[in-house]
Order: structure tokens, then C-alpha cells, then sequence
């Protein structure tokens, strides 16, 4: 009995002791790109993939393709 109570104590004791951990290594991480619109576009603006204009596939094969590939990611 006297071990239980001892665990439990050890275990009670580490527990409130790590509470204290959320205060530590808080650094301040910034991306090497950050500043670079190539990457990240402007902030607030726009997706950049939007901007991509693709012409009509007149044969539908690209349809088609992309058919199978959501039939085999995704079957019904």
C-alpha cells in the first residue's frame, strides 16, 4: 500500500511540476522566404493558382484522365 501511495505521490508531484514547461522555449521562428511574393503571393490577396489561365481540351482525354484517377482514389 505504502508503494501505491508513493507512485501516486511521484506521479501527482511530475505531473504539477510540468505544468510549468508551456512558459519555455517559446523562440521566435521566421521562415527563411518570408518576405519572397514568389512563394507566398501577396498577403491577403489573391491565390496565385487562380491566375493560371488552361485552354479547352477539345479531344476530353484530360477528362477522362482525371476520371480514372478520381475512380481510383475515390471509389464509389
Amino acid at each position: 500500500m505504502k508503494k501505491i501511495r508513493f507512485a501516486l505521490f511521484a506521479f501527482i508531484l511530475l505531473g504539477a511540476a510540468s505544468c510549468g514547461i508551456k512558459n519555455h522555449n517559446r523562440a521566435k521562428l521566421v521562415p527563411v522566404n518570408a518576405d519572397d511574393t514568389r512563394i507566398y503571393g501577396d498577403i491577403g490577396g489573391p491565390a496565385l493558382q487562380l491566375a493560371n489561365k488552361y485552354e479547352d481540351d477539345k479531344t476530353g482525354k484530360t477528362q477522362e484522365r482525371i476520371g480514372a484517377i478520381r475512380d481510383k482514389f475515390f471509389p464509389k
